[in-house]
């Protein structure tokens, strides 16, 4: 059934997709909790949007520079690769976290694309800005992203799509898991 899913959605041999396993988003949580260094942990409830320590959060090694919380980076990590077997790079991102300081600048420079400050879902470690192809519609990566992100736990909310409120493109945003807080919000 697996390799089923894996030729329909055209992910290449090797990959895994953590949503198409038994239990869903676990394995995400398993991979990011594999990690150690202090990052593994997805429960960031003690912290404010955008005041997340960096100990807290873990790097993409796909993506150096970038940080998110433990299971949105391994699964952000698991769905690089698997663009990269197909595109031969791994994923472009421009922007990961962000903290309330970036927030605030971002929102007095580009009022019209950032949210308010606070509730950025780039403040809580759960979103991702992407580039490479990813951040125009219609293109075979965007197409691929869109398509692929789910079985990863990822997703690129209404709001952003080409007919949506505020069309971006380029963002992603990671879903809450089970023991998580909730549904995808509302805001970039």
């Amino acid at each position: 059934r697996l390799a089923a899913a894996r030729e329909e959605l055209g992910l290449p041999e090797g990959v895994t997709a953590p949503s198409l396993a038994v239990g869903g988003l676990a394995g995400v949580q398993a991979a990011g909790a594999a990690r150690g260094g202090g990052c593994a942990s997805s429960d960031l409830s003690a912290h404010a949007n955008g005041q997340i320590p960096e100990e807290a959060l873990c790097a993409l090694r796909t993506a150096p520079g970038h940080r998110l919380r433990g299971d949105a980076a391994a699964a952000f990590d698991a769905m690089s690769r698997a663009y990269e077997q197909v595109f031969g790079t791994p994923l472009c991102v421009t922007d990961s976290y962000r903290p309330l300081a970036d927030q605030i600048r971002l929102r007095a420079t580009k009022p019209g694309l950032a949210a308010v400050p606070g509730t950025s879902r780039h403040g809580l470690g759960r979103a991702v800005d992407l580039c490479g192809g990813v951040e125009d519609f219609g293109t075979p990566q965007h197409e691929w992203v869109v398509q692929r992100a789910p079985l990863f736990g990822w997703f690129h909310p209404s709001w952003a799509g080409r007919g949506g409120s505020k069309p971006e493109p380029w963002h992603f945003e990671f879903a809450e898991t089970a023991t998580g807080a909730g549904a995808a919000p509302a805001v970039p």
